[in-house]
């Protein structure tokens, strides 16, 4: 369905349930976009993980903060480079005196005849995990501060390209030049759309109908987008 689909089918709807309830296209697709915001937020991690975007900077040595290049919300991976965890089990503040010692450095690659053999450092990518300022956790992390994206240890070299933050990118507000164009949903499910503005603006038994094809609707897209297997394999013994 396209935007204009969309609109047209809750237009149809509310003027069955009430001819006389006006509602402008305009406000109409203010509300198909909260729908579809929140919709996207909260019960679609697979869409948004398969509309994700990635956007790559270079790490700076002593540079812990980088720019933020969508809301925080928005960030489903962050991938450095270079990011090597020793042979320690502590963690401690990145020494860049000598970045083999420590338990968690980055390093591009230059081999000294004092570097143990760890592999092929420059090709090495590592998934950093999302903390907010966790002083129990004992390990490299991301966090989110004033719009920025800090990192956890800070790097000890320059890096290019050393920094992939993952996100979904920020969909617009729909207006009347998009009603030729999709909604940004699941193509497979925009009638949730339709019954999610519908349970809002209608009243009585009309919105009781509608928060209930609005939560099927929900459930088996939630069913369809959440990432995971839906099949199981029974063990016989």
């Amino acid at each position: 369905m396209i935007v204009q689909d969309v609109v047209e089918e809750i237009i149809e709807k509310m003027n069955w349930a009430n001819p006389d309830y006006g509602m402008s296209v305009d406000s109409i697709l203010r509300k198909v976009t909260n729908v579809r915001d929140d919709l996207i937020r909260n019960y679609g991690p697979a869409q948004r993980q398969a509309d994700a975007v990635v956007t790559q900077l270079d790490l700076l040595n002593g540079k812990s903060q980088y720019p933020l290049p969508c809301p925080p919300g928005n960030v489903v991976d962050v991938d450095v480079k270079g990011l090597w965890r020793g042979m320690y089990g502590g963690f401690l503040p990145c020494d860049c005196q000598d970045n083999w010692v420590q338990p968690l450095t980055y390093n591009t690659g230059t081999v000294t005849d004092d570097t143990p053999s760890v592999g092929d450092i420059p090709d090495c990518w590592f998934r950093m995990p999302y903390r907010q300022f966790d002083e129990h956790y004992n390990g490299p992390y991301y966090y989110f501060l004033s719009g920025t994206i800090g990192l956890v240890p800070k790097p000890c070299q320059d890096v290019p390209g050393g920094l992939k933050i993952f996100h979904v990118p920020v969909l617009g507000p729909l207006t009347k030049e998009n009603l030729n164009g999709p909604t940004g949903f699941d193509p497979n499910f925009d009638m949730v759309l339709v019954f999610g503005v519908l349970k809002d603006v209608l009243t009585g038994a009309q919105a009781q109908e509608y928060v209930v094809k609005y939560q099927q609707w929900v459930l088996d897209y939630q069913r369809a987008s959440n990432g995971f297997e839906r099949f199981t394999v029974d063990l016989r013994w």
